[in-house]
């Protein structure tokens, strides 16, 4: 009678992060031994898989007829990356659509300018993409949209906001009188206060307004950043 031993239980080892964005992958390796033939949860049988898809994964070592006891199991965790944006043009303003609680970068030939939210106006020419990221750190880019000629009329008007940073109370200098229709956003894009105002200077009360740092735009003025201490 001859009993041969069990194969070790054997340990996986990741060459790399286990959570990832979509597109990217890791490599799990299992012991090396003299003799070894390998099974995986995903029915692989070599010693080592290259992992795309999100999961649970484990590994058995086999020696002969003998198999070891089914290894612990490496999470896996493939995070989802964003709808690609597209951007589109009315008169000097750029926008894109993108959903709540993304992140949205504006790049002018592949360095980032100050844009409002899911808004761009336009100061300069050059190719104009647009980058939006999850929470998750997973971002997508739009395709890059040039403008080489026809830039927009200067804006007229220009906006002092002060002071900056503010602890509640912020006021707004237009230089003159005119009716216009204020929006703040926050970081992400998000609209937190819609006013029309009429006159060349203004108060507004943000002391509802959570700490950071906001945009605040009108038709024709180049968008303003402040902070709400």
């Amino acid at each position: 009678v001859t009993v041969n031993p069990v194969p070790t239980l054997p340990t996986i080892t990741a060459v790399g992060a286990t959570t990832f964005c979509q597109g990217g992958s890791v490599t799990l390796e299992a012991p090396t031994g003299t003799g070894l033939n390998y099974l995986w949860s995903n029915n692989a049988t070599t010693r080592t898989i290259d992992v795309t898809a999100g999961g649970s994964y484990t590994v058995q070592t086999i020696a002969g007829t003998c198999t070891s006891t089914v290894s612990a199991a490496t999470v896996v965790t493939v995070n989802p990356v964003p709808t690609t944006p597209s951007i589109t043009r009315s008169a000097d303003t750029l926008s894109i659509v993108a959903l709540p609680g993304l992140t949205i970068t504006w790049l002018l030939n592949g360095s980032p300018v100050v844009g409002s939210g899911t808004r761009l106006t336009i100061t300069q020419t050059g190719n104009y993409t647009a980058r939006v990221t999850t929470t998750d750190g997973c971002s997508a880019t739009s395709p890059v949209l040039s403008i080489l000629t026809d830039l927009p009329v200067v804006v007229q008007s220009r906006l002092m906001v002060y002071p900056n940073p503010t602890s509640g109370l912020l006021n707004l200098d237009f230089g003159i009188p005119n009716q216009r229709h204020i929006q703040i956003r926050n970081v992400l894009g998000q609209v937190v206060l819609n006013q029309k105002i009429d006159t060349a200077t203004a108060t507004l009360d943000l002391a509802d307004l959570a700490a950071g740092t906001y945009w605040i735009e009108a038709t024709g003025i180049r968008p303003s950043k402040f902070v709400k201490q």
